[in-house]
């Protein structure tokens, strides 16, 4: 059931997101290079924002899993990736890995499109250091 309300409200947290701009209109890509503000934006383009879904704090889960220490668990996740190179990956590929308890991909898929190498860059180092 937990999931079931998780999805619902991914729904209706796209839909908000998506009705607070123009019909028709896109909300510009974010120009930031600080991976703090990244994650802190509600928005990133025409996407919810990393802070919509995903909480820094431990058992705080809101749509997405916690990222709360991440930085410790996402290196051994997959063999042959580092923390680094999972949580890039998941940002620019969410559905290559589902963490468990999740039906994902909830997440949205355009990130590596709406944002530059360098925002992708300060994005994870942001989320490893504040884990």
């Amino acid at each position: 059931m937990a999931a079931s309300v998780r999805i619902i409200l991914a729904v209706m947290v796209v839909a908000v997101i998506t009705n607070c701009a123009a019909p028709g209109a896109t909300l510009p890509p974010p120009t930031s290079l600080d991976g703090a503000e990244l994650f802190s934006m509600k928005a990133l383009g025409g996407s919810p924002g990393c802070v919509t879904c995903h909480s820094l704090r431990p058992d705080t889960v809101l749509v997405g899993p916690s990222l709360a220490n991440v930085a410790d668990v996402a290196g051994g996740r997959v063999i042959g990736l580092n923390a680094q190179e999972y949580v890039r990956e998941s940002i620019t590929n969410p559905k290559t890995f589902i963490v468990n308890g999740f039906d994902g991909p909830e997440m949205p898929e355009n990130y590596a499109d709406i944002l530059s190498t360098e925002q992708i860059d300060a994005l994870i180092e942001f989320v490893l250091e504040a884990s």
